[in-house]
């Protein structure tokens, strides 16, 4: 630990080109996507057979991020597709809604949650759907910090736990 201090302070404390976030007044903010439930509705592994089924009945995904493990710096479209309100009728949404109650997922290891009506559920998708991360957004992942991963938006991206710059 100690080294990685000294190295800090000799090579990046002392350089003219960094300049410590304090000192600028970034807003910071956390990635809340999914914080009240849904996560699952929420955000679609792109690689799976539900997103691909779901695009090929007219569900419109924006891009998101749920795993900090990503192999690139820059997000791009990211890990998942994100149901946003937005780009989708509320007949669809509250179908997949429905879909959702009847794909019996078990969540082995995570902590139980109280159940959720199919008004919950709507309500948590249309207020997700308001907190988008902007391009140029610099996230700094929860947990493993250890890894030293950051990344960078190119796109408007809905963010899960994340702590943004």
């Amino acid at each position: 630990m100690s080294e990685a201090v000294g190295f800090v302070n000799t090579n990046i404390e002392t350089n003219s080109k960094f300049i410590q976030l304090c000192v600028r007044k970034y807003t910071t903010s956390r990635g809340n996507v999914g914080n009240t439930g849904g996560t699952e509705l929420l955000f679609c592994d792109r690689h799976s057979v539900a997103y691909l089924e779901n695009v090929k009945d007219g569900v419109v995904y924006s891009p998101g991020l749920r795993n900090a493990k990503q192999n690139s710096f820059l997000v791009g479209n990211g890990d998942n597709g994100f149901l946003d309100f937005s780009l989708n009728s509320e007949k669809v949404i509250i179908n997949l809604i429905d879909q959702y109650f009847y794909t019996d997922v078990i969540n082995e290891g995570k902590q139980t949650k109280n159940k959720k009506t199919q008004t919950d559920l709507l309500k948590i998708v249309k207020r997700d759907s308001r907190t988008v991360f902007e391009p140029n957004s610099v996230l700094v992942p929860r947990a493993i910090r250890t890894a030293g991963r950051i990344y960078l938006t190119d796109r408007y991206t809905y963010i899960h736990k994340f702590c943004c710059l």
